[in-house]
């Protein structure tokens, strides 16, 4: 058994024109075409300026965890927490290599157990203070004030 298609058998003829319509592209969207459209200085600036904060952020929060280890370790020592809990050992071992450069700084005074760690607590005002570098040090390499920011300025006298 054949399937045979039971079409018309008429041609369809399409006219011949000499010169085809001139079809126009398709409008785009404006939001589409700004999306497309090369940033403009300002743009490129403030995704700097976001790209930038988020590192900020980033550095931040690594040094707020370790400010956070150090003090958690100040206070174990200082309550006399028992060095054989797993959570002791563990702070101690994290906080361990950063406060190995203040190590015999200062005398540690004890009390019936209690410790108070001068050095963790001179490491953490220098921690600190690194931290405090390392964000303005790297927001003066990386986004310097304008020049026209700097014709702004009048100082107070």
């Amino acid at each position: 058994m054949s399937v045979v298609s039971k079409l018309p058998e008429t041609k369809q003829t399409v006219p011949a024109t000499p010169h085809p319509e001139r079809v126009d592209p398709i409008e785009q969207p404006p939001a589409l075409r700004e999306a497309l459209a090369e940033p403009t200085p300002e743009q490129l600036e403030i995704r700097r300026r976001r790209r930038l904060a988020k590192w900020s952020q980033i550095i931040t929060l690594i040094f707020v965890v370790l400010e956070l280890a150090i003090l958690f370790r100040v206070s174990l020592k200082l309550i006399a927490a028992n060095p054989a809990s797993p959570f002791a050992q563990f702070m101690y071992q994290l906080t361990g290599p950063f406060l190995a450069p203040f190590v015999g700084l200062t005398a540690t005074p004890t009390v019936d157990g209690s410790i108070l760690e001068i050095p963790a607590i001179i490491a953490m005002a220098a921690y600190g203070a690194l931290y405090f570098l390392i964000i303005r040090v790297m927001w003066l390499i990386f986004y310097p004030a304008k020049a026209r920011d700097a014709a702004k300025y009048e100082p107070d006298l």
